[in-house]
């Protein structure tokens, strides 16, 4: 035990000799393993939070959009879609895939931020609330609860009436009270009564901020509308097969030509997420990337300080072989010492990417995970990275003679 460290000891009095390359090293090496630590700690928080808000999220739903959302949706390079989708498209696309048992589809318009005004108290709210016109069946298919009132009826749908649902946003901004079912509000210039008040809690859409009217009335409020419309499939191995049902029942609709591509876009839960986890390997790859090509510095610049090493202390070799000392003992010392200076930069550099990463994870607000699988990359590239450089200068170090050594100046 005492001879172990012994030679541990020596190894670092070695390493302080020189300690100025050394640091310049590790810090190169704790670059390398901080990037990799921090982003995935990060990554980890991101892509929990996000498939937590899908799973939340019905999978039996789909969506008619003007376009696929997002360029991880392209295909072969083209941008699908780009046409937006009127109100007499979208209107006979919810009838067409109503006729469809156990198939609930509902018809929506977005609009675009609107003033309200509780007419008790004339209190105006700016223009932060959007408004979104449905029907009777927008709850249902969109999972939103009622925390107080009712759902629309489908004579009010129908016939248009001035009733409308609000987000508990809207209800806490205008109002002093909980309930305020009942009450007339101005949305923009419309009297509308309150019929309901939505809770966000386990929404596919987010209506804590929305007034939610009938797509009659939000027609008569505001001339341009994105009109859109969801579907909810009762058994989720039937969603594909209603999907491409869809897709030629709206081919048909806007009479897109045969071969071309779809006019619109039909998107899913499951669609967002598979793409989301492709954006993420790829991110992983960019960072995999980074990471490689600053350990591969650090790499060079370890060999490279541990040949300057060989050369500086050729006599010191020299010596110790005259007494006694083997080739495989000269090897393993200089082999030992990269193998600490790069254990030395993993270490800093674990200890920096866990503060990184919780840092980043504590600024956007997602959760923070001890990366035990990064931890134990990181040790493992440093230990692999010490290998690799240390070997071929602790060879030509086992190599050197020991009478031309000790004539070394």
């Amino acid at each position: 035990m005492r001879n172990i460290l012994a030679k541990f000891r020596y190894y670092f009095q070695s390493i302080w000799t020189n300690r100025l390359r050394v640091l310049l090293t590790v810090f190169m090496m704790a670059t390398g393993i901080c990037c990799l630590v921090g982003m995935v700690t990060t990554m980890e928080g991101l892509e929990s939070t996000v498939e937590g808000v899908f799973e939340a999220q019905s999978s039996t739903v789909f969506r008619l959009v003007a376009q696929e959302p997002s360029s991880l949706f392209r295909d072969r390079g083209k941008r699908r879609g780009g046409r937006a989708l009127r109100y007499d498209e979208t209107k006979r696309f919810v009838d067409e895939m109503g006729k469809y048992s156990d198939v609930f589809a509902s018809l929506k318009a977005y609009g675009a931020d609107v003033p309200l005004v509780n007419l008790e108290n004339t209190q105006i709210l700016p223009g932060k609330y959007s408004i979104l016109g449905g029907d009777e069946k927008t709850l249902l298919v969109e999972s939103v609860s009622l925390i107080q009132g009712r759902n629309f009826s489908i004579q009010e749908v129908r016939t248009g009436r001035k009733v409308i649902l609000i987000g508990e946003g809207v209800r806490d901004g205008l109002f002093v009270e909980n309930n305020v079912v009942g009450k007339v509000i101005r949305v923009q210039n419309k009297d509308c009564t309150i019929i309901g008040v939505l809770s966000s809690e386990g929404a596919e859409t987010d209506v804590h901020n929305t007034v939610v009217m009938p797509f009659l009335v939000a027609k008569t409020l505001q001339t341009k509308l994105n009109y859109s419309a969801s579907v909810l499939v009762s058994e989720k191995n039937k969603l594909e097969e209603l999907m491409r049902k869809a897709a030629l029942v709206m081919r048909e609709i806007r009479r897109d030509r045969p071969g071309k591509e779809d006019s619109f876009g039909l998107v899913s839960k499951d669609m967002y997420l598979s793409k989301f986890r492709q954006l993420m390997g790829y991110i992983s790859i960019g960072v995999g990337s980074i990471s490689f090509i600053t350990l591969l510095c650090a790499s060079v610049g370890l060999a490279n300080i541990m040949l300057v090493y060989v050369k500086e202390r050729v006599r010191e070799i020299g010596l110790r072989k005259a007494v006694g000392a083997t080739p495989t003992m000269i090897r393993n010392q200089f082999l030992v010492e990269a193998i600490i200076i790069c254990q030395m930069g993993g270490i800093l550099g674990i200890f920096m990417g866990f503060l990184c990463g919780m840092i980043t994870t504590n600024l956007i607000d997602i959760p923070f995970f001890l990366p035990w699988k990064s931890i134990l990359l990181g040790i493992g590239l440093s230990f692999l990275v010490g290998c690799l450089s240390g070997y071929f200068p602790a060879y030509l170090a086992s190599r050197q003679d020991p009478i031309s050594s000790l004539r070394h100046e």
